[in-house]
């Protein structure tokens, strides 16, 4: 077995901050007034070595000559085989080749002129900060690795932001801030950041509680020095630092390292073939390889049947093609007329059409020969979606790029101002609209640009003119049925159904239940994937405001509220009785079905799990038996934590929690709390029974 020393330092934060900048100081590097915008994300491979004054970070291309691994390797098997040739009958040569077992390969090795040093190394990913990016980073966001959150010290944390598609666009302004009132501003500009992040779920386990105040114009810096070394012990203190995997894994790593000089991705088929010659010899072995150091970032691979039949040797290959696509402005200039007109439809519409696709790659060969893999890379992680259109030329195909759309300015769209004023439409229906409010007035960008495209797969588009915070869709043609989704900004998404056929009552139907349930199914798919942690909670407008629904106990995983309950409600002060019908029809359906919890599978909460991290105690290896954690899993909890048992326990439930997959909240609940008494912990199994808000 061989420990690899690997990690990912990740850069993220707003457009035009330095984040480039501060790359280039913690690899020691010169500061430029000319680094370009990143354009998607810069990846840059280095090697941690280690001086007197700490350790420091040096580019991998700069530090290792281009065949140092195979020159060694090719070496090590040369002598080897002369010394097995003198030792045995010339008649009977062995030959002897590196799929052998892990003992053979360091023998092969330590023959060799120089031992090659498995190196302590770190993939530093510089996120390019621009609104049409967020979407596409998601799918290289890793657990295996540090994220350094990027603010600029100069603005407060709800300052406009430069973005490219929609909102506010002002001039990035210098601020130069006197020593002796710096830092009285930066004390206060970090209280107010970790204000913020103390009310975010994840805080307490994630968010280390350490703060840098650096100069991004010279890389020796005191406060870059201390951060650089904040960053190598934090990675050390990682449980996957120095994780051990065959070495026969290291010399595959190699081999495909030397492979993407001249080749970017490899069907699975070849890397299976290559992985024989290194001894897996059976598919799961090289299957399980490609997971970990796709983990890793050292290539990109997903284990998924449409999909898994291409390795990405070079992560940022992948990265330039997706930029490709949705960076017009680099792309549109200096094109042909007869392109131009492709690139304006995706500039002013979102719309990608394939023969703009072919024209962008067409002197790069293997992204021609893989691009409808590509492609379905890029709608299984919800980045586009392909476009069904009556009548369109079957030949070449259509995709909506929603991150590429620009905002609408309209309050009210088609269903409560319609475009065509006949009389049909100024008779039409509605349901009074229903909002998805998530907790602290957050929501990732990319989410909403990720649902749109799962309403795109469902239903036709009613709207000629997408945005990229609006859009419309025919829900039910026979009764012209039409759903309006709106991203309203500060974490609020608002839904609303109504017909545009004359004397058609929504109220008798139940598209609007349905509508709701088909988007919180697709919401508890991408909120898993993508946004852990992250909640929300329905709500409707009424005539005193915004409300959001208060769930009543219940032990069916239903949405039960005071608004099925009752004909009407009259809030304190509020002078009008609000009937409850209309707003019923979102929640109940004529069956009498009630609409699930938006709450489900998220039992024990995480402050829940925290507070019985600390109050578990030595009982918690009884309590992971009890829940059915195995014993190797446990001992890999010891393992990875090995003076935190605090994190040993917290690891634990998380583990478990996540592996209930689709189970009730009550189910949860009272797997634990059996767990928790055949453990002897009868104070903490009576005080989750007792806690009647599973929710």
């Amino acid at each position: 077995m061989q420990k690899v020393y690997k990690a990912n330092v990740i850069v993220v934060g707003q457009g035009g901050i330095g984040k480039t900048h501060l790359c280039r100081n913690l690899l020691g590097e010169e500061f430029t007034e000319g680094d370009l915008v990143t354009n998607g994300i810069a990846v840059s491979g280095c090697v941690l070595e280690k001086h007197k004054a700490g350790t420091t970070f040096k580019r991998q291309d700069e530090f290792f000559t281009k065949n140092y691994y195979s020159d060694t390797l090719a070496s090590g098997v040369k002598k080897y085989k002369g010394s097995e040739n003198s030792s045995k009958s010339r008649s009977a040569p062995a030959l002897i080749e590196v799929k052998e077992d892990d003992e053979t390969v360091r023998q092969i090795l330590e023959k060799s002129d120089g031992l090659p040093q498995f190196h302590e190394s770190v993939t530093l990913w510089d996120f390019g900060g621009q609104y049409v990016f967020y979407t596409t980073h998601q799918t290289f966001l890793t657990w295996r690795a540090v994220y350094l959150l990027v603010f600029d010290l100069t603005k407060g944390l709800n300052a406009p932001v430069h973005v490219k598609r929609g909102g506010t666009v002002k001039d990035i302004k210098v601020d130069i801030i006197p020593s002796t009132e710096r830092k009285k501003a930066v004390e206060e500009r970090f209280s107010e950041i970790q204000e913020y992040l103390r009310r975010r779920p994840a805080h307490d386990m994630h968010v280390q509680p350490y703060l840098y105040a650096v100069n991004n114009c010279d890389p020796q810096d005191a406060g870059i020095q201390e951060l650089r070394q904040e960053i190598c012990k934090t990675i050390k203190e990682q449980p996957y630092w120095g994780e051990e995997q065959p070495l026969k894994y290291v010399l595959l790593e190699k081999r495909l390292e030397e492979i993407s000089e001249t080749r970017k991705c490899l069907s699975l088929e070849e890397v299976l073939e290559i992985g024989k010659q290194y001894g897996l010899v059976n598919d799961e072995m090289v299957i399980h390889f490609l997971k970990f150091y796709s983990d890793l970032g050292e290539l990109v691979f997903f284990n998924e049947d449409d999909t898994r039949n291409i390795i990405i040797l070079d992560p940022q290959w992948l990265i330039d093609a997706f930029a490709s696509l949705i960076t017009v402005e680099k792309y549109h200039k200096g094109s042909k007329p007869e392109v131009g007109v492709y690139w304006d439809l995706l500039d002013d519409r979102g719309e990608l059409d394939d023969r703009l696709i072919d024209i962008v790659w067409e002197e790069q060969a293997e992204l021609k020969e893989n691009k409808a893999i590509l492609l379905r890379i890029c709608q299984r992680f919800d980045l586009l979606v392909e476009l069904q259109e009556e009548g369109a030329d079957s030949q070449w195909k259509k995709y909506l790029v929603p991150c590429l759309l620009k905002n609408h300015s309209e309050s009210e769209v088609y269903l409560g101002k319609p475009q065509c004023q006949s009389e049909d439409h100024l008779k039409m229906q509605k349901i009074p609209p229903l909002y998805l409010m998530f907790d602290g007035g957050f929501c990732p960008p990319g989410l909403f640009h990720r649902l749109v495209v799962c309403c795109y797969r469902k239903w036709s588009s009613h709207d000629q003119n997408p945005f990229c915070n609006f859009a419309c869709f025919k829900v039910d043609d026979s009764i012209h049925t039409i759903l309006e989704l709106w991203n309203e900004g500060n974490g609020t998404f608002r839904l609303m159904v109504g017909s545009l056929k004359k004397d058609v009552n929504p109220l008798e139907d139940d598209n609007a239940f349905n509508v709701l349930s088909y988007i919180t199914h697709e919401l508890y798919r991408l909120i898993n994937a993508y946004f852990p942690y992250l909640k929300y909670s329905i709500a409707f407008r009424f005539r005193h405001g915004l409300v959001k629904l208060k769930e009543l106990v219940n032990k069916k995983d239903t949405l039960k509220t005071v608004i099925l309950e009752k004909e009407d409600v009259c809030p304190p002060g509020c002078p009008v009785v609000n009937e409850t019908a209309p707003y019923r029809k979102w929640l109940r359906n004529n069956e009498n079905k009630v609409f699930p919890s938006t709450r489900i599978a998220v039992y024990p909460p995480d402050a829940l799990v925290c507070d019985l991290s600390r109050k578990i105690g030595f009982e918690w290896e009884e309590v992971a038996a009890y829940l059915g954690v195995e014993r190797p899993q446990i001992d890999h909890f010891k393992l990875n934590f090995p003076s935190d048992a605090l994190g040993q326990i917290r690891n634990m439930l998380f583990q478990w929690r996540e592996g209930m997959g689709a189970s009730s909240n009550e189910e949860r609940r009272e797997m634990l709390k059996e767990a928790l008494e055949r453990a002897r912990r009868k104070d903490l199994a009576e005080s989750i029974a007792s806690d009647q808000n599973i929710n």
